[in-house]
């Protein structure tokens, strides 16, 4: 993973430019998978689309940030040092998330489903980092709230909701949902959340990588190496290059 210049943004109804991280060649080696549907990978970082303004602590889309440019373009070339003084966005906090449920941020379903996910990932953080054993109950409360919004229409929605089920100690419901023949690289992840179903332990836990499940044979090294992806963010969109085999890697 190599980074890359940042984005220059300026977020709606503010004067000041911030700074956003860009990323290329990325990959999910040694990436970390949770129960709650989250990937932690060392070589990915997250880019997230709610972001926090570190001037004055409030959140924006970056969707609505009109005046986004490259760091090198012809457009601001005289404005470097405007630039160069311009601080980094931050990731928005579980306080955060949850003030900006209600708000106008929250104005569109997909909108109010990546706010409830993030705010369930940043709550779960404190229990992957044993701070706490269990989620507040405003936590509680916004899990609640984002079951609803789950669509069971594939096999990863289905292990995501069965996850939020167990957390929320509805043990009996995250059963049913995973009473169901899940493929051959989704039923390791399967195996682990039906035990600590059938254990009512709510926690949430680390699942296995799924190249794991693949085997040691030709197809693992394919697989494997499919993972990878490039990244490139000048043009503000994201391009992923994914080659068909090790045999045919493209060198960048």
């Amino acid at each position: 993973m190599l980074q890359g210049l940042p984005l220059i943004i300026k977020p709606p109804g503010k004067t000041t430019l911030l700074q956003y991280p860009t990323y290329f060649f990325t990959n999910k080696r040694f990436a970390l998978y949770w129960s709650d549907g989250k990937c932690e990978a060392p070589m990915l970082p997250e880019k997230p689309l709610l972001c926090k303004n570190p001037e004055d602590g409030s959140l924006f889309w970056l969707d609505d940030c009109k005046n986004r440019s490259r760091w090198k373009s012809r457009k601001y070339r005289n404005h470097h040092d405007d630039w160069n003084h311009a601080k980094q966005i931050e990731l928005p906090s579980d306080q955060d998330y949850l003030a900006a449920i209600g708000t106008e941020l929250t104005s569109s379903r997909r909108k109010m489903y990546y706010v409830r996910q993030r705010c369930w990932w940043a709550a779960n953080d404190i229990l992957r980092d044993k701070i706490q054993t269990s989620l507040s109950a405003e936590h509680l409360k916004n899990l609640s709230e984002f079951v609803k919004m789950i669509w069971v229409w594939n096999q990863s929605n289905r292990l995501l909701k069965a996850d939020a089920l167990r957390q929320l100690s509805r043990f009996d419901e995250a059963l049913s949902l995973l009473d169901y023949q899940f493929s051959k690289a989704k039923e390791p992840s399967a195996k682990i959340i039906r035990e600590l179903a059938t254990k009512k332990h709510p926690r949430v836990t680390a699942l296995p990588h799924p190249d794991s499940s693949s085997g040691n044979g030709k197809n693992s090294s394919s697989t494997k190496w499919n993972v990878r992806n490039a990244t490139f963010w000048g043009n503000g969109k994201e391009i992923v290059i994914k080659p068909k085999g090790p045999d045919r890697r493209k060198k960048f």
